[in-house]
């Protein structure tokens, strides 16, 4: 079953997430860089979700192409500066016939901010197939928009907590988001840590399986440690920071298409909070798998 598409809505011109974030130069051999990092109102930090993007895009230039990211796992260690270019190095570790792996230094000012493991398997058929069932939820259709939220809930907020909220993470520019669950989360009427969202990519991304695996990196980092806060929200938050993340590939998608985002936290412990993520197809299929472990500090 073929989902509906961008161009079903109308929405066909070229994804900005891909010549914003995903478009990276090529300035040496496994050498690469972005220089310009979108984002419509000035941030203290780079978004993480658009450094293990960039991260997959470097090393995914250095594959055949008949190999696809299967897997990532990376650790944010330090701070990104959104004032200047990020160089991504690439270290050719492995090319075998079935699995490809690299590594990716993410590198400000001669020192790492992100440390990435990645893998890439071609294409194998498998007697061995079951997966868990999709929540069910309505529709994207059916659900209110970033901005019809707003007019909803936050129509006397001022104009620069409205902009910061279509803003988030690209929302409404490179990114379209729909809450399944806000009423609830707005309402407080329950504290548990999970989420459900559908999001997909603005515009198309073109045929390129691997940018579809960046794009969707991209979108996964914006809500998963979120949700690890839910049920602390009566606790004034100071900093809460991501510190790993890890995805698993399992089908092909397209993320200029809706898929449905569901995320739980598990455990918050020690000042740390952990969170999965599951992303789904609207046909019900599972395509990834995500884990992610989070910095929360108490306001002081």
């Amino acid at each position: 079953m073929r989902t509906p598409s961008a161009d079903a809505d109308g929405d066909s011109e070229p994804s900005r997430l891909s010549s914003a974030v995903l478009d990276i130069e090529r300035i040496e051999h496994n050498l690469y860089r972005a220089s310009e990092h979108w984002r419509e109102f000035k941030a203290k930090q780079l978004y993480g979700g658009m450094v293990v993007s960039q991260a997959m895009v470097a090393a995914s230039k250095t594959v055949q192409p008949q190999f696809h990211i299967n897997s990532l796992h990376c650790y944010f260690i330090r701070t990104g500066n959104p004032e200047i270019p990020v160089v991504y190095q690439v270290e050719s570790l492995r090319d075998g016939r079935s699995f490809s792996t690299r590594t990716v230094h993410a590198i400000q000012n001669g020192k790492t901010i992100l440390m990435m493991i990645v893998s890439f398997h071609v294409k194998e058929e498998s007697p061995y197939n079951h997966q868990a069932t999709m929540p069910e939820v309505p529709s994207p259709e059916n659900l209110l928009s970033v901005d019809d939220l707003i007019e909803k809930y936050l129509s006397h907020a001022s104009d620069e907590v409205k902009t910061r909220i279509r803003s988030l993470e690209g929302s409404g520019v490179m990114v379209e988001y729909r809450h399944a669950d806000v009423e609830t989360i707005l309402t407080k009427n329950s504290l548990q840590p999970r989420r459900l969202l559908w999001v997909r990519v603005r515009g198309t991304l073109g045929g390129d399986e691997n940018i579809h695996r960046c794009a969707a990196a991209y979108v996964s980092d914006a809500f998963l440690a979120w949700t690890a806060y839910m049920p602390h929200s009566h606790i004034q938050l100071g900093q809460i920071t991501s510190l790993d993340h890890s995805i698993w590939f399992h089908a092909p998608f397209r993320a200029d298409e809706w898929m449905l985002y569901e995320m739980e936290s598990p455990r918050t412990c020690a000042s740390r909070g952990m969170s999965f993520g599951r992303l789904w197809r609207r046909d019900g299929t599972l395509v990834a798998s995500i884990s992610q472990e989070c910095l929360m500090r108490p306001k002081i």
